[in-house]
């Protein structure tokens, strides 16, 4: 069953949008851990705070932020 959707997408996606047809692999959307965000900040104890919000597979493979879930980890280096 799983082969005929994947066939099907991939028939699909030569219609449509790639997003429109649900054919990316990983899934669109699916979470894929923690991504750094621009930016960062120094905190008041002298060290380096990067921020990290929730991440999902874009259409591309590749993890984004999805801008939700985020804080901000201290990450050793000073400033």
């Amino acid at each position: 069953m799983k082969f005929i959707s994947s066939l099907g997408d991939k028939m699909l996606s030569r219609v449509l949008k790639q997003e429109t047809a649900g054919a990316c692999i990983p899934e669109h959307g699916q979470y894929c851990g923690r991504v750094a965000v621009s930016g960062g900040h120094c905190g008041g104890d002298g060290h380096w705070y990067q921020r990290y919000c929730d991440g999902a597979y874009s259409c591309t493979g590749s993890c984004v932020s999805t801008g939700s879930n985020c804080y901000d980890q201290h990450t050793g280096a000073l400033c």
